[in-house]
């Protein structure tokens, strides 16, 4: 296969993985946010879910597809990503946020990890 070739399926590929992605944080959050009664909490709730896709986006954009396009995503890749979108998702979320999320949720870094699982996972 030409190199020309392998370059376009990737950028197609990459995009369809970046728009599979974010349908799926659509999906969570159509399922998601409506079932919270709580005002507070819906607000909480909708900020978190933003601030997550944005990360596991940007990471996706800038590491994870550039990683795959050369053909060398390994595990310990997979490992490094996590903790890139873990570090983005602690920068902006604010000290009230995470208080309010472990308030709710618990654990703030467990539940970090399973809305990343999560959205990666969709």
């Amino acid at each position: 296969m030409s190199q020309a070739l392998q370059e376009v399926l990737i950028t197609a590929l990459s995009a369809l993985l970046l728009g599979a992605i974010s349908y799926g944080f659509v999906l969570l959050r159509a399922y998601t946010l409506p079932k919270i009664k709580n005002e507070e909490v819906k607000e909480i709730a909708a900020f978190s879910m933003d601030i997550v896709e944005t990360a596991v986006l940007d990471v996706t954009e800038n590491f994870v597809k550039e990683l795959k396009k050369d053909g060398d995503f390994t595990a310990e890749d997979a490992k490094l990503a996590l903790i890139k979108t873990r570090d983005k998702v602690k920068a902006l979320a604010t000290p009230r946020i995470q208080a309010m999320i472990t308030k709710y949720y618990g654990d703030f870094n467990t539940w970090l990890d399973q809305q990343i699982e999560a959205y990666v996972a969709h």
